[in-house]
This record gives structure tokens, sequence and C-alpha cells, in this order.
């Protein structure tokens, strides 16, 4: 991993590190072995310019997709409002009371 992925992960990873103000982030990137163009790149916060020079990616993307391709988990389902099935039984006439 390079110095300055390893930089910024510990600048990530620890709230301290985090809160330096330009005066201790220059110390930082200075007790660092960089190569100058990645230096003057994290000195300036220039994401863009350190990923190229990193060989980033120029975007990332996250999807996800069902294994078989079947209905989603909010997909609405299809009893009554309440949530409940009808009873078929309940609903249905009794034998006996038809007349023949």
């Amino acid at each position: 991993m390079s110095d300055a992925i390893q930089f910024l992960e510990t600048l990530g990873a620890s709230p301290a590190a985090s809160g330096l103000h330009d005066a201790g982030y220059a110390e930082a990137l200075a007790a660092l072995e960089l190569e100058p163009a990645q230096e003057q790149a994290l000195a300036g916060r220039d994401a863009g310019a350190l990923s190229r020079l990193l060989d980033g990616r120029p975007a990332m993307l996250c999807m996800i997709a069902t294994p078989d391709g079947g209905e989603t988990e909010d997909a609405p389902d299809k009893s009554d409002d309440d949530g409940e099935q009808p009873d078929s039984t309940e609903d249905a006439p009794d034998q006996a009371d038809r007349p023949d």
C-alpha cells in the first residue's frame, strides 16, 4: 500500500488525526516519504489529482441484484389491507342452508 493511501487511511480512522489544522497537516505530510506530485496533491487536498497519480478509478458504483431476478421485498402483497387473508370457511354458505 502506498504511503499516501496509508496517510489517508490514518486520517479516516483516527478522529484526532482528522482534526489536524493546516500546520499539523503539513507536518504529517512532511514526515512521509512521498513523491513530490503526491505530496503536492495531498497538500492541496486535490482528490482528483491524487487519484490520477495513484491510477484510481474515475468513478465507483455499487449495485445490488437479486440472484433469481424475482420480486423484491418491497413489492406489495396481494392480501387484504389489514394483512390478514380472508377466511374462506366463514364466507361460504353452509351446505345445510341451501335449498335443493
